[in-house]
């Protein structure tokens, strides 16, 4: 549920939630990519660290996503990659490695936080699921309190998989 997910969350502690280095959104964020990643030095794709070393977080997180999806979007939205920011507003920008429709949803206790979407304003995702589109230019609008946001999304790599990857 939310709730756990929430509490799995906050679990982890303000002072232990990963960093990544992501120039694109503004330098260097709190947070983690589930999945399918792009290994930097010539790596490829491939699963990312957290998803190896932490099975049943990804899971848990993965069943969450695939469960909680608005119904219309069960069983037919498939995603690679989810990746999770933690207190973190992105700068704007296009994530230009991704295909088809993204889903996000903002947890936690929080006021503001919409994602801003060139094409379509500011799309609420508040304790629910919005889809957009990331290849066009978005942004999360300031907020207040604890954000958790998860973002569900298909890496354009995913046709280049060996088959020990994708399974």
């Amino acid at each position: 549920t939310a709730k756990e997910v929430t509490e799995l969350f906050a679990s982890i502690g303000d002072a232990n939630w990963p960093t990544q280095n992501r120039p694109n959104v503004g330098g260097t964020v709190r947070g983690m990519c589930l999945g399918l990643v792009y290994g930097l030095g010539g790596q490829g794709f491939k699963v990312s660290k957290v998803s190896e070393s932490f099975g049943a977080f990804t899971a848990l997180v993965t069943r969450f996503i695939a469960t909680s999806l608005p119904e219309d979007a069960r069983g037919r939205f498939t995603f690679s990659s989810v990746q999770i920011n933690y207190n973190y507003a992105a700068k704007r920008h296009v994530d230009g490695n991704n295909v088809g429709p993204s889903y996000i949803i903002a947890l936690g206790e929080h006021t503001g936080g919409g994602l801003w979407t060139a094409d379509r304003g500011v799309v609420q995702c508040r304790h629910a699921w919005a889809a957009f589109d990331g290849t066009v230019e978005h942004e999360t609008r300031p907020f207040d309190g604890q954000r958790v946001s998860l973002i569900a999304f298909t890496n354009n790599g995913c046709e280049e998989l060996t088959a020990e990857t994708a399974a």
